[in-house]
């Protein structure tokens, strides 16, 4: 067997019940400009979309959309927007932290197996808890040197940010 053991790109609902995404396999086309990334089950009448544009800036764009034109109502569980592969340099991971008034404490922390990163709003007030960014870090980096990868999320509802470790 073979394939992702991890999360599920989509977990989905109907009725208050767990339902398997039984999709047909994907489909991806693109340019130098842009990548489209298309997963559909026709059974649930569901369609996952996933663009991403490399900018000239440096900056990788993702808009990720579920599409639903099924007839039953379903209830989106969770949803992965993204999965980045860090360079093996990045040793550390810069978080701002804090509740409303005492928002944008920077933590830096080094990220090893047993490192947990907590990027996570519920109650869809996102922006409340901390930055909606994270920076990736060189062991020598500091705040005006070094090798750095930032990730900013734009999204206004509930989050949470999972890292896991290759082998």
């Amino acid at each position: 067997e073979t394939g992702y053991a991890g999360a599920p790109l989509v977990e989905i609902a109907r009725a208050g019940h767990r339902v398997a995404l039984r999709a047909e396999p994907l489909r991806v086309e693109g340019d130098d400009a842009e990548t489209r990334f298309r997963l559909d089950d026709t059974t649930l009448g569901l369609s996952i979309r996933s663009l991403w544009r490399a900018r000239s800036s440096g900056v990788i764009e993702i808009d990720t959309r579920v599409i639903h034109e099924g007839d039953d109502p379903l209830q989106v569980l969770s949803c992965a927007s993204r999965v980045l592969p860090l360079p093996r340099w990045v040793t550390h991971v810069t978080q701002h932290t804090g509740r409303w008034a005492a928002e944008m404490q920077a933590t830096r922390s080094a990220i090893s197996r047993s490192s947990r990163l907590h990027g996570e709003t519920r109650g869809g007030r996102s922006g409340f808890s901390g930055g909606q960014w994270l920076i990736f870090e060189a062991p020598d980096t500091t705040e005006h040197n070094g090798s750095a990868l930032a990730v900013q999320l734009a999204w206004t509802g509930d989050h949470t940010c999972p890292h896991a470790l290759d082998s």
